[in-house]
C-alpha cells in the first residue's frame, strides 16, 4: 500500500467531522499511522514544558484526545 502524504490524505487534513464521502481505503493505514506520529510529537512537546496549570496542560491534551475521537 503506498504511503499517502497530508496533501493527498483526507484523513490528515483538520476538520470537525470526517469528510467520509472522500475518504478512500488506501487513506486509513498511512493516514492513522502518520495521525498517531504527529500527535505523539506533540504529546513529547507538551511533557516537556508542561507547567502544572490547567491551561498549559489540559487544553493541549484535550485538543490530542479531541483529534483522535474524530478519526
Amino acid at each position: 500500500m503506498a504511503d499517502a502524504d497530508s496533501s493527498s490524505n483526507t484523513l490528515l487534513a483538520d476538520f470537525d467531522f470526517p469528510p467520509f464521502d472522500r475518504v478512500e481505503p488506501a487513506h486509513v493505514r498511512p493516514g492513522i499511522r502518520a495521525l498517531l506520529a504527529r500527535l505523539e510529537g506533540e504529546l513529547e512537546e507538551l511533557e516537556k514544558g508542561v507547567e502544572p496549570a490547567w491551561e498549559c496542560l489540559v487544553h493541549p491534551l484535550e485538543r490530542i484526545v479531541d483529534r483522535l475521537d474524530i478519526v
